[in-house]
């Protein structure tokens, strides 16, 4: 017998996270299974058991509910349902699946809540009133909701994912030099390189700072640009503005659209001597953590905060507007300002060592 049972629940496509999660949670005598609404896709510690519907048919992605609805129906129970990133779905969701378990748990991911009309918030207080416990990955996110809920303060926590990729990127560091990492990337090797954002949603603001970038762009201070835009809700034309910018510009760059490996991602943020990283809203995200791990130079904005990491002693480089980037990416890359390594700091606050604890706390 498992140590308990728990049914992960996401609308949205899967990312590594909740998989690592499944895997981890497993190793410590758990048993997790994850449902994928939006592709209907059956997930058993971490390791797909029921394939995604082509095409997303809705009819087909009904009556595969159904079926895992009687999956779930014939199984002993689940010590916790637990919810990721709001969805007005979830509140049916809920009323449909609450004879499967007692305990109810939901995550907020950070845009769920930050950038959600305030219709949708109506239909979110009935759901969250309905979770026992609710997490967020920074304090921030944990205050703002707490002063707009004010009677779920009791049932808030903290629960960071941990980063896998701090192991790989030491692996792949340990074993290779940075000729490889630009070779195996298509990378020029003789250029410093520069990502912008990690996404492709319009949220991380990549056209109006492009534009800076033409506009602002010094000779004297050559870059690659960087940009992968392999996930993130958005249009081909979105994409195709950025591409059409970038075929006017006056630096060369690189577009990847395809997702890439984790040894290649790790590649990435090894071989990025600044990250620019300008989102209109954001929790705590991995490539953040990972640039600050690999002792690359940071530019955040200020209104993102991330006094979790400020706690810790991490500093990176700030900006109040989008017309200060180039300045201080000119003063970078001058060299008269050395990037710091934080890679301890980064160790302590999501290493899933450190992190999973407060996972299964959520479950009683």
């Amino acid at each position: 017998m498992p140590l308990k049972r728990i049914l992960l629940v996401s609308y949205l496509v899967d990312r590594p996270y909740l998989s690592q999660l499944a895997s981890l949670l497993h190793q410590q005598d758990y048993d997790v299974y994850h449902y994928l609404i939006a592709t209907g896709e059956l997930k058993h510690n971490g390791e797909l058991t029921s394939p995604g519907i082509s095409g997303q048919h809705p009819v087909k992605l009904l009556k595969r509910f159904f079926s895992i609805s009687h999956t779930l129906k014939n199984m002993e129970g689940f010590d916790a349902l637990h919810f990721h990133y709001s969805h007005i779905v979830y509140l049916p969701l809920y009323f449909w699946w609450r004879r499967f378990s007692s305990e109810f748990v939901h995550t907020i991911w950070g845009s769920d809540f930050y950038r959600t009309a305030a219709w949708r918030h109506r239909i979110f207080r009935l759901f969250y009133g309905k979770m026992n416990e609710i997490s967020f990955a920074n304090s921030r996110t944990l205050k703002a909701f707490a002063q707009k809920y004010p009677n779920l303060t009791g049932r808030l926590h903290l629960a960071r994912f941990g980063l896998i990729s701090l192991d790989v990127i030491r692996r792949i560091r340990s074993l290779e030099r940075e000729a490889e990492w630009r070779k195996s990337l298509g990378l020029p090797d003789d250029l410093p390189i520069i990502c912008l954002g990690y996404n492709a949603s319009p949220a991380h603001q990549h056209i109006p700072v492009l534009r800076e970038m033409i506009q602002s762009y010094n000779p004297e201070f050559a870059f690659h640009l960087v940009l992968t835009l392999t996930y993130g809700s958005t249009s081909d034309d979105y994409v195709g503005e950025i591409n059409a910018l970038l075929s006017k510009a006056p630096f060369s760059s690189s577009v990847f659209t395809n997702y890439l490996s984790h040894e290649d991602v790790a590649r990435l943020r090894l071989v990025t001597a600044i990250l620019i990283h300008v989102p209109v809203t954001d929790q705590l995200s991995a490539v953040l953590q990972e640039a600050l791990f690999c002792g690359s130079h940071v530019i955040a904005g200020r209104w993102l905060e991330y006094q979790d990491l400020k706690d810790l002693g991490i500093s990176w480089n700030e900006v109040d507007q989008l017309e200060e980037i180039m300045p201080l990416l000119h003063q970078l890359l001058d060299g008269k300002k050395p990037a710091q390594n934080f890679e301890a700091e980064i160790s302590q606050l999501s290493g899933w060592d450190q992190v999973l604890g407060q996972w299964m706390r959520l479950y009683g």
